[in-house]
């Protein structure tokens, strides 16, 4: 999983026959490869710097102990509230 602070990315899937179709645009406060961190499955997805960019990487087994042990409370507000950016960039 990958939090944006700068910059933008674009997350493009591709079909069988290699015809791309951008997904979404992430951008500063956005996250990107969630699906992947919460159910460890690959992706298809391509994610590719649109403008100079600054992300910060949270693996995927930091992400769930910290959902585990906030069971009761969203992960998105922790997020917000930077503690989540500081434990990812701890963590990368």
């Amino acid at each position: 999983m990958f939090f944006a602070f700068e910059g933008r990315v674009r997350a493009t899937l591709y079909s069988l026959s290699g015809r791309g179709v951008a997904y979404r645009d992430v951008g500063p406060g956005d996250i990107v490869g969630e699906l992947a961190a919460i159910d460890g499955a690959p992706r298809s997805a391509t994610v590719e710097v649109l403008t100079p960019a600054r992300l910060a990487r949270l693996p995927a087994k930091a992400f769930r102990e910290l959902v585990a042990t906030r069971r009761n409370r969203p992960v998105k507000p922790l997020w917000r509230s930077g503690a989540a950016a500081g434990y990812a960039a701890g963590a990368a």
